[in-house]
């Protein structure tokens, strides 16, 4: 299994690995697990001592995030290269945009079978011209591709673009619907009496978490201007995560005034507590492949806000699970979080359970399970990059 970064890994992928080994293959992971991504350092050795203990070979690729470096890339593609010929996978599974393009080029002529996971293209319908401009290398990339697996309906509907040899839809990565709504009532709010005395907030304080990296992707910029705009001193705002783009989110608090309604959490590697604490999600990103982070919120009965456009909108069908707005709207983001705080909005998850089971877990697995099945030989190697 390939990803740019081991984060990606460890974020997305260690349900995929138990199925691997479970289905007697020897498994390899290549990802730069030195610059490691969204995850503490702690986290990093969790994961680098979980996968060793799981049997799993694991290899240093120094990727570098983006295409500009030329020789990088160059040398990351040579090294993949030599992997592939020496170790003569079954199969090769790669995630991250990066990640996939060079192991991809990395295999082309091998005989090697390539999934590549999609988690979000940057092109799709009404984003801007200036996404599509990678279109023509991912159509490139897909005849190197022998299976296309998209986490959204709106890139299932692009895919179809795409001289790929076989698609599937997954409904998202698969996340724990049935435990979270499992969790009794009461349980839920002793954890939330606990945790709000742990963030210092009153039961007058209203409380908004965004989980994820600091980056332009993710916006946190609307979110703050939203409730600059608001001028409403017991509205909280929550950041779990770290990212390039945290300096400048700082910086941005400091000039809007709001230094006392902004706390900075870092990498939560355990999120479910703070999601009891918290009185709203917000995700205004700008690109999602499916919003996990908001997601997982949700089933834990924490009302959302996402960003149209996003692979938000397979999940948020209905204003009693959370609505959509633009996410460069700061005035739209304003109103939505005023109303949900006016009416303590939180959404209908006994309504919406069927629906919300689609993208448990177990299904999800059992689909992985399958695919992996479809590609694995009698010796059983396979480098899920």
């Amino acid at each position: 299994m390939v990803a740019a970064k081991a984060n990606m890994i460890q974020q997305f992928n260690m349900r995929n690995l138990a199925i691997l080994t479970n289905l007697g293959a020897e498994v390899h992971v290549a990802a730069d697990f030195e610059n490691f991504g969204t995850v503490d350092d702690q986290t990093n050795c969790q994961l680098i001592m979980d996968l060793t203990e799981m049997g799993i070979v694991l290899h240093q690729i120094n990727f570098y995030r983006g295409l500009g470096r030329l020789m990088v890339n160059y040398q990351v593609m040579t090294q993949l290269r030599r992997l592939i010929g020496e170790n003569q996978y079954d199969l090769i599974h790669v995630h991250s945009p990066i990640g996939a393009a060079l192991t991809r080029l990395a295999s082309w002529g091998t005989g090697c079978p390539v999934i590549y996971t999609a988690h979000g293209f940057h092109f799709f319908r009404g984003g801007p011209l200036k996404n599509w401009l990678v279109f023509p290398i991912e159509w490139f990339l897909a005849w190197l591709t022998q299976h296309l697996l998209v986490i959204n309906h709106t890139d299932e509907a692009v895919s179809r673009f795409l001289p790929v040899q076989r698609v599937t839809y997954l409904p998202s990565i698969g996340a724990p619907v049935q435990r979270s709504l499992a969790v009794l009532p009461v349980t839920r709010l002793s954890i939330r009496k606990r945790m709000r005395a742990c963030l210092d907030l009153t039961s007058d304080d209203f409380a908004i978490i965004q989980v994820g990296e600091f980056s332009t992707r993710k916006n946190q910029a609307t979110l703050l201007q939203a409730v600059h705009a608001l001028s409403n001193p017991q509205i909280k705002i929550f950041f779990a995560g770290v990212g390039a783009a945290e300096a400048t989110t700082k910086r941005l608090v400091t000039e809007l005034g709001l230094s006392q309604q902004v706390t900075f959490l870092g990498y939560q590697a355990n999120l479910q507590d703070l999601h009891y604490a918290a009185d709203m999600i917000v995700m205004p990103s700008l690109r999602e492949g499916f919003g996990m982070g908001g997601f997982n919120a949700l089933i834990d009965g924490v009302y959302m806000i996402g960003a149209k456009g996003t692979g938000m909108a397979d999940y948020l069908i209905d204003e009693k699970l959370g609505q959509l707005i633009n996410p460069l709207d700061v005035m739209a983001l304003a109103d939505a979080i005023k109303r949900v705080r006016d009416k303590r909005l939180q959404p209908a998850l006994n309504e919406y359970t069927e629906f919300l089971m689609q993208f448990d877990e177990s299904r999800v697995d059992t689909i992985m399970t399958g695919i992996y099945r479809r590609y694995l030989k009698g010796d059983k190697v396979g480098m899920n990059q």
